[in-house]
């Protein structure tokens, strides 16, 4: 299952920011892609399975819906918590 949620979301995310293949991982509108399908399958297969969404995969399944890109987040050099979520 999760990698029908995957793949249907990749393709449809490549056409609403400029994925570029060619690019490396670091590429924002081609992580934000990479990104978007890992988030939905995350979201998916927690329905699927009757489980609780992680909070993190809300957070950035939220800024999805409303058309935003997250991409990862930015960590504290020093203690290596996620301090901010980085958005396109």
């Amino acid at each position: 299952m999760w990698e029908r949620i995957r793949l249907a979301v990749f393709e449809h995310a490549c056409g609403a920011v400029p994925f570029d293949p060619e690019e490396d991982t670091w590429h924002g509108p081609t992580a934000a892609v990479w990104h978007a399908a890992w988030v939905a399958g995350v979201v998916g297969c927690s329905i699927l399975l009757g489980r609780e969404i992680p909070s993190e995969a809300m957070d950035q399944w939220g800024w999805l819906v409303e058309g935003h890109w997250p991409c990862g987040y930015a960590y504290d050099p020093v203690e290596g918590d996620p301090v901010v979520l980085l958005v396109l």
